[in-house]
């Protein structure tokens, strides 16, 4: 939960995401600005990201696996905004 609360937090942060879904599991929904750039950037930090924007009402939208502190801090290191 600490995790989840911490990504979230974080990812709020970075400019080239518009909103921070709530959530209950143990992923973070996230509105990108563009998912698929988003994404490739996350690929570039060694991370996976899902890019859900093929769903009905989920244009720009990237699902997010909680992982431990020093992974959260890895891909909001790799996301940040240049």
């Amino acid at each position: 939960l600490k995790e989840r609360q911490y990504l979230e937090n974080e990812l709020k942060n970075l400019i080239s995401v518009e909103q921070v879904f709530p959530s209950q599991t143990n992923f973070v929904l996230v509105k990108t600005t563009d998912a698929v750039q988003f994404c490739e950037r996350a690929k570039k930090s060694g991370f996976l990201l899902r890019n859900v924007d093929y769903q009905p009402t989920l244009n720009n939208c990237v699902r997010i696996t909680v992982g431990t502190r020093e992974q959260n801090k890895s891909l909001i290191r790799g996301l940040k905004d240049e």
